[in-house]
């Protein structure tokens, strides 16, 4: 983390409008308890001012990674500049229901320093835990949501995102590749029929990737796990870490929803699919014409197929990580093919070869 002080923290907040005559003159520096981004260091600052004002007491700022492996993949993916991307030109432009952490203040990164974000602080909200997982009404509120930015930006009206990178699945090519060592991990722990599954979408990878590209698109968050949520009262609901965000398929949002956060049953996980396209069709009836409510459960079928390449991913990359990290792969790969047997995956890969 570079050096915050407190002129740094009054010339950035003045530079944007939230500072006005007051300086900072003091700030705590208080480490977050849960775990942090992987493509970016993670810090929560109380402030105090030389005179009172409406500025914010506490803030968080994010800063680019400086460690290997994080810092090139964060470099590769171009992660850091996509959130500020997002805030600049995206979050101007979602509902007014769509709940977000103000950024105060964003630069890219330089030759002179790193990128940075200072952004709200919102640890006043529960922060969800991917190890202990989510609850129905949790995935159901983050579905409604993440559906109201999926109509927001669905298919042409992606054209206002000309920066934005399409259908990248982070790393989701190496499937086939890692699959093998997915397999002698967990061929012991998994049954057969989700390992079966999981052989199938590395055999069909390239035709599945090819039917997502030619279904419908919109901007897509690619990273929808628990520890990037946090729940208030009622229906309050923050979505944090948007430095995935791209053009892609919806579905992989709602499949990486449901996948990678609960145990759900088939009739569940229909019916969060039929609450998705509800709210897509409330938000965008004007302009979503003829998507139907199989045509989502195609879509998140698919999606759900692609998104399990997280596990897949994570347990040849992570396989020395610390114990948390560990919990949290196998967790993955448990919920993950739990759910895609439930949906009968396995029989949804093999129609689409055809």
């Amino acid at each position: 983390m570079p050096t915050i002080n407190s002129q740094w923290l009054t010339d950035a907040l003045k530079t944007t409008g939230v500072l006005k005559d007051a300086r900072v003159v003091e700030i705590e520096r208080i480490d977050f308890d849960h775990i942090p981004s992987y493509l970016s260091r993670i810090a929560r600052f109380k402030l105090v001012y030389d005179k009172e004002c409406d500025a914010p007491k506490s803030i968080v700022v994010k800063v680019q990674p400086d460690q290997e492996p994080f810092k090139s993949v964060e470099q590769l993916y171009l992660a850091f500049e996509r959130e500020v991307y997002f805030y600049d030109k995206v979050a101007p432009k979602l509902p007014n229901s769509f709940e977000l952490a103000r950024c105060y203040f964003a630069c890219y990164n330089t030759k002179s320093h790193p990128g940075i974000l200072v952004l709200e602080d919102m640890s006043h909200l529960e922060a969800g835990d991917q190890i202990q997982g989510l609850t129905y009404r949790q995935i159901e509120s983050a579905t409604r949501r993440i559906a109201s930015l999926h109509a927001t930006f669905w298919d042409e009206r992606l054209a206002e995102l000309s920066w934005l990178c399409e259908r990248n699945y982070m790393m989701i090519d190496r499937y086939s590749e890692f699959f093998g060592l997915f397999k002698e991990k967990y061929q012991n722990r998994i049954d057969q029929e989700s390992l079966l599954i999981g052989e199938l979408i590395a055999q069909s990878l390239q035709k599945l990737l090819a039917l997502a590209a030619s279904r419908p698109q919109s901007l897509v968050h690619c990273d929808l796990r628990a520890d990037n949520l946090r729940f208030g009262k009622g229906d309050e609901l923050v979505i944090f870490d948007w430095q995935l965000i791209t053009k892609a398929l919806p579905g992989f949002d709602l499949g990486r929803l449901l996948g990678e956060n609960c145990d759900l049953t088939m009739d569940e996980q229909i019916s969060l699919v039929e609450v998705w396209h509800q709210t897509l069709s409330f938000f965008a009836k004007d302009y979503i014409k003829g998507y139907s409510k199989d045509d989502a459960l195609f879509d998140y079928k698919l999606g759900l197929a692609l998104a399990t390449h997280v596990p897949v991913i994570n347990a040849a990359m992570l396989k020395d990580a610390n114990p948390r990290t560990q919990k949290l792969v196998d967790l993955m790969a448990f919920r993950f093919f739990k759910c895609a047997k439930a949906m009968k995956l396995g029989d949804f890969v093999r129609s689409t070869q055809s």
